[in-house]
């Protein structure tokens, strides 16, 4: 079978703040990047072994980062906003890529920050990340 990788160009983010879940296209996300996603170690190492074991923990998805080209009057761009003022509450996210099946991953999660630049010769723009709370959910 061969690789194929897939252009980022046509990625679509999306957003959901309601139940049932109905995710709307977050437009001006300039890119986007997960990472920080990693398992930690549980050491359960006895006196008595000769070198240290662990046993894997659960995974933490960690973030996602991207920049915004920030419109205050988007409705999308008010339900990052408004997550982000809100305490304790999880919304959804989806991101569907660009690739022959366009594969798919959602999670839930909330907007950790939001950071706000106004710079010349620049569209506004903002900051976001948003800490994943639970696992991804990915369909090749």
């Amino acid at each position: 079978m061969a690789f194929n990788p897939s252009s980022a160009a046509g990625t679509l983010f999306k957003v959901s703040a309601s139940s049932p879940v109905s995710f709307a296209l977050v437009e001006g996300v300039q890119g986007l990047t997960i990472s920080g996603a990693q398992k930690n170690d549980i050491e359960y190492t006895a006196i008595s072994d000769l070198s240290k074991k662990f046993l894997p923990d659960l995974p933490d998805a960690g973030e996602a980062q991207f920049q915004l080209a920030w419109d205050p009057s988007n409705a999308e761009h008010a339900i990052l906003y408004a997550n982000f003022l809100a305490n304790n509450t999880d919304i959804y996210f989806q991101t569907t890529m660009d690739d022959a099946g366009g594969a798919v991953y959602t999670y839930q999660g909330y907007v950790k920050q939001w950071g706000i630049s106004h710079q010349k010769s620049a569209f506004n723009a903002v900051d976001v990340a948003i800490k994943i709370n639970g696992g991804m959910n990915l369909v090749p």
